[in-house]
């Protein structure tokens, strides 16, 4: 089976006004900003339990 998905953390991506936790528009917003698009990804740290930190770029076309 190929490698299909990896944990990560969207760096520099938090809640809004100092909530502790994502409501539900905001996750489903992201859901349809993210789902079904293609991204390039580019680590930019680790967090401590190792798991990547991440910035997205929208990739447009064949690119």
């Amino acid at each position: 089976i190929p490698f299909q998905a990896v944990e990560v953390y969207l760096d520099n991506v938090v809640p809004a006004d100092n909530q502790e936790d994502f409501t539900p528009e905001s996750i489903e917003s992201a859901k349809a900003t993210l789902l079904g698009a293609c991204f390039k990804a580019i680590v930019t740290g680790y967090h401590y339990d190792n798991t990547p930190f991440i910035q997205l770029t929208k990739r447009h076309g064949n690119v």
